[in-house]
């Protein structure tokens, strides 16, 4: 999607499904809901990806310091919502809770997120994975990875994890979170399939 000029500005876990493949070979993960992304047209030089001033849309749980401030967005700002996913998938709850979106959303442009390894000292997170969680959870844009094939090639460099044993199935089985057994699961987040891409181009050509 970022590829095609689309930033979709609402990612969170209600707008991933996870899928059987072709043949039930192989699991796909599709983005759904780009009832709010907008497209990076470039028009006489000027970028037209520019949220109108003082005006927010998104997830305040899964959103961005810059969406949150109401600010331009670029396909950095999907990358933090990404970040938080992650967050919420290995630590088991995202790194700003509150029932008030207002705070949600002050936290996450001024308070920093609890390295997972102090909120789970008893299971740490590798500490390749745990450096670029934090580091694609950068209150600045520019210190985030700068486009999604950045952020794929860094994960996709990880260390493999171990294989999961028995008591980590059975986590899984009792609600509980854990660390899944290898870095390349997470391409899935932000795998787009080809039919949702096609899907998704014949809606806005209709």
């Amino acid at each position: 999607a970022h590829g095609k000029g689309i930033i979709h500005r609402d990612l969170k876990p209600d707008n991933l499904l996870i899928v059987s493949g072709p043949m039930g070979e192989t699991e796909l993960c599709k983005v759904l809901d780009f009832g709010i992304a907008k497209l990076l047209i470039q028009e006489g030089g000027v970028d037209a990806l520019e949220t109108q001033a003082g005006t927010v849309f998104g997830t305040p749980r899964y959103m961005s310091p810059e969406q949150a401030q109401g600010k331009a967005l670029d396909v950095r700002s999907d990358l933090y919502a990404l970040g938080v996913i992650l967050y919420h998938m290995l630590v088991g709850h995202p790194p700003y809770t509150d029932n008030d979106a207002v705070v949600v959303m002050a936290h996450h442009i001024k308070t920093p997120p609890k390295r997972p390894r102090d909120v789970l000292p008893e299971r740490p997170l590798p500490s390749d994975l745990e450096s670029l969680l934090m580091r694609v959870l950068e209150k600045k844009p520019e210190k985030r990875p700068q486009d999604a094939a950045t952020f794929l090639s860094i994960l996709d460099g990880l260390q493999p994890f171990v294989e999961p044993t028995e008591t980590d199935i059975n986590a899984v089985l009792a609600g509980r979170p854990r660390v899944l057994a290898r870095p390349r699961w997470l391409l899935a987040l932000v795998a787009i399939s080809v039919v949702g891409i096609l899907a998704f181009v014949v809606t806005m050509a209709e």
